[in-house]
Formats: structure tokens, sequence, C-alpha cells
């Protein structure tokens, strides 16, 4: 019992390290790299064609595997780092960047219901910390919501040629390509995850129903300043590219007053 606890505790404080450095470009690249080298592939490089990045369990799976399934050859992506060190990096070396958003007590749900060591508490300072952090470059990137994500992702592939001038090939999100998608999700799930339905990259009823029985109310400052982040990047996400900078302006004086930089 002892020792299933103190792997627990490690368990903890690796993921609050993680999210906690990764603000911070030079601390969080190393440190990544030396604790998992076999997730090396998945950050920045100068030669990466498109980073897609959010906060877990926001459709992050679904917009990789659909985004490399559309396309007609190999594109070199980075993803699945859910940190802001990963924009910051991009945004450095000119990569074009997508950064997906979800509505924050459903991220946060769906996420300690995968990794139950996290406290909700952390979750929400995470969310927090990473949208705040990447509200400087807001006017560098394109955001996607979830819903746009697993519902359209076709059109946010033509809002990131448009964005960026790219020619990446549009996702035709018709039922036989999702399903595709579906197939691979299904094979990360065998391969990484036991095939754990709470821990299932795709949606079903077990996630839901486990979900409902966290309880945030108890962090309601912390979760309206999630929010209020998630309201921003919303508008930002149905605004024509050429109106996006006047909200940019207004949006990063307003919320960074808000939302507290947590280190």
């Amino acid at each position: 019992m002892m020792v299933k606890q103190g792997f627990k505790r490690i368990r903890y404080y690796a993921a609050v390290s993680h999210y906690a450095l990764g603000r911070y470009p030079t601390l969080f690249f190393p440190c990544f790299r030396l604790r998992e080298p076999h997730n090396a592939h998945h950050v920045v490089r100068r030669d990466t064609q498109l980073v897609i990045e959010g906060f877990p369990r926001s459709a992050n799976t679904f917009a990789e595997v659909a985004f490399k399934i559309a396309q007609p050859g190999p594109v070199r992506t980075a993803d699945h780092v859910h940190v802001s060190a990963q924009v910051t990096r991009a945004v450095n070396y000119g990569v074009p960047v997508c950064v997906l958003v979800r509505e924050p007590a459903d991220a946060v749900r769906s996420l300690v219901v995968k990794y139950p060591h996290i406290r909700p508490v952390d979750a929400l300072r995470g969310y927090r910390r990473f949208y705040d952090q990447c509200l400087r470059y807001t006017d560098r990137m394109v955001v996607a919501t979830f819903n746009q994500v697993t519902n359209d992702f076709g059109a946010v592939i033509a809002r990131i040629n448009q964005r960026f001038g790219t020619d990446f090939a549009c996702f035709d999100h018709c039922k036989s390509n999702v399903e595709r998608v579906f197939e691979r999700l299904a094979e990360r799930d065998t391969a990484f995850n036991d095939g754990r339905k709470l821990a299932s990259y795709y949606p079903n009823a077990d996630k839901v129903q486990a979900g409902q029985f966290l309880v945030l109310s108890d962090h309601s400052l912390l979760l309206n300043d999630c929010l209020q982040l998630f309201y921003h990047y919303r508008t930002l996400a149905n605004t024509p590219a050429s109106q996006s900078a006047a909200i940019v302006d207004h949006g990063v004086s307003k919320l960074g007053a808000q939302a507290e930089p947590m280190g």
C-alpha cells in the first residue's frame, strides 16, 4: 500500500512540475528530453511544419490524426506537449501554430478521470497557466475550439492555410474519414492505455459518468478565470483574421490583469 501511494505521489509531482516548467522554454525542453526521450519527436524543431497544441483532452489527438490522414505525404508536426513553451518556441521559429481550446470544466474532468493522481485544482491552474501564457501570441496563431475540431476540422485547416500561406490538404469531415480517425484512436488506446475506457482518446459514456462526480465548485474563482480565458479564445476562433487584431489587443489588456501567472 505504501509503495502504491509513493508511486502515486511521484506521478503527481511529475505532472505538476511538467506544467509548472512549461512556461519557460529554456528550462522545460532540456528537462522534457531528459525525462521523456521517447517523446522527443513531439517537440517543435526549426523544420517542423505545423504545431498543434492545447491543454490535454481538448481534441489534440483527433486533430493530429485527422490532419495526417488528410495529407498526401508525410508532414512533420509537433503536438501533445501541452505547455505554452511549445507555442513560444514555435512562434520564435516562425512555425505555423494551431492552438486548441475546450470548455475548462469538460477538459479538466476528462483529464482527472484519465489521471486520478492529478487534483482538479492543479488541472485548473494548468489550464489557466497555459492559455494565459499563450495570450501574447494570439495574433500569430489559429485558434480552434473542441467543437470545431470534432465537427469540421477541414475548415480549421483552411484557416491555417489562409493565415500562414500554407497549402495543407483539408480534412474531408465525412463519416468514413471520421471512422478512420476513430480506428487510429482505438489503436492508440490499445497501445498506450491498455484499452481502459476512462483513458480513451475518444468519447464514451464511462468517461462522462465518471466526470460527473468531480466537484469543481470548490474552486469557483479559479474556474471563472479559466472560463474568461475560454470565452476569449472562443471569440478568436470564430473571428475572421482581418478583425482579430483589435480583439487580441483588447483581450490581452483585460485578461492579463485577471489571470494571475502561476509559478
